[in-house]
């Protein structure tokens, strides 16, 4: 009897310790489910900044090709304005050796009516 007294004793405390690992077992299945859930969660609000992102990356792309095709054009319009400044300016300096010739011309010419009534 007390053998039996023992082994039902041990049986108790056995079940008590099985009762109390089960619940443990509960509560750290119940902590992994949430922070599962919270992982999940996380994963999805990353996908939805990832994906923001991404879409931001391709607008600046987009802005930025755009930009570089206005700058390719105004490059385009700046090195013609300059070609035609050039142009302008042997103009311009052609116009005045002709004009430096002319006055040239017109100065000899008044010394010489200039002398001719003189020596009249």
């Amino acid at each position: 009897q007390s053998e039996l007294m023992s082994v039902n004793k041990r049986l108790q405390t056995s079940k008590k310790s099985n009762t109390k690992l089960q619940k443990e077992i509960e509560e750290q299945t119940s902590g992994a489910q949430d922070k599962k859930s919270k992982l999940n969660d996380t994963i999805k609000a990353l996908k939805s900044v990832l994906v923001t992102a991404e879409t931001n990356l391709e607008k600046s792309d987009a802005k930025l090709s755009k930009v570089r095709d206005e700058s390719n054009s105004c490059k385009g319009q700046l090195k013609s304005a300059f070609q035609k400044l050039d142009e302008m300016m042997e103009y311009i300096v052609k116009m005045q050796e002709e004009n430096d010739e002319v006055v040239a011309s017109l100065e000899s010419d008044l010394e010489k009516v200039i002398k001719m009534k003189h020596d009249a």
